[in-house]
């Protein structure tokens, strides 16, 4: 495997955002591009995952966040020493590590990077790294058949609304429609910050600073019905394709010098 010099990967503590391992004996650099956004993860109860490289010039070529619905506890987490406002870093570290392998991110990345990302390490750190991962809902869920309240939905547009203006995101992937339906459709539109652009699954989001975002919405990842490179990869490029940038999966190759 090739390693190139202008990355280093470790595997460091929870709280240094966006530095993970790549390797037994094996490194790679992350690219900085001076373009570090800066967030006040106080605001936040369930902090976000920020890759160090997110922001408009980022190895992607554009800032992205990816948005899910809600984080849910496990049996283990206080034992590991993890606080719940760290289990969406965590569960990332994990993801790029190859620690555990979770089925939701795995297929949320391949949707948006397409084939590039499949067994590929190097890839797929530098696209977590490139990124912003974001649950909806500022509660630590009981488990994964916990739905999320009507009044954890409703809390949870304010500090979304922040995080959208802090971010200053370009691209916002949302996946499954409860995010959707519970803020898009509802506080986000009647905030008169967002208009609807084609079908029910693509809107322009107006941040406070003024500028403006393309929100999609796709299916949950971890639905069996959800088929990442062929079903939603080539919907996302296009719209990128519409915002003058290229596809997710090219821009990795590109830095990686890796043909899919």
């Amino acid at each position: 495997m090739r390693i190139h010099r202008r990355f280093l990967v470790l595997c460091l503590p929870v709280s240094i955002i966006g530095v993970s391992r790549f390797g037994e004996g094996e490194s790679i650099k992350i690219p900085h591009r001076g373009n570090r956004v800066a967030l006040n993860k106080s605001n936040y109860v369930v902090r976000p995952w920020q890759g160090e490289s997110y922001g408009p010039k980022s190895p992607l070529g554009i800032a992205v966040m990816l948005v899910g619905e809600s984080a849910y506890d496990w049996p283990q987490r206080k034992r590991e020493g993890i606080s719940a406002k760290e289990v969406t870093r965590k569960i990332i570290r994990d993801e790029i590590c190859g620690k555990h392998k979770h089925r939701f991110q795995g297929r949320a990345a391949e949707a948006c990077a397409g084939d590039s990302l499949r067994d590929k390490r190097e890839e797929r750190e530098l696209f977590w790294n490139s990124v912003i991962f974001y649950n909806y809902v500022q509660a630590l869920l009981p488990n994964r058949k916990r739905r999320p309240s009507k009044e954890q939905w409703k809390a949870a547009a304010p500090a979304f609304l922040k995080m959208i203006d802090d971010a200053n995101p370009q691209l916002i992937i949302v996946f499954g429609r409860g995010v959707w339906d519970n803020f898009f459709d509802t506080s986000l539109g009647k905030s008169e910050r967002s208009g609807r652009t084609q079908k029910d699954w693509s809107r322009l989001v107006r941040t406070r600073k003024g500028s403006s975002a393309l929100a999609i919405r796709i299916d949950h990842p971890a639905s069996f019905t959800f088929h990442p490179s062929t079903q939603w990869t080539p919907k996302i490029n296009a719209e990128l394709r519409k915002l003058g940038k290229r596809p997710i999966g090219k821009s990795l190759q590109l830095v990686t010098g890796k043909k899919g």
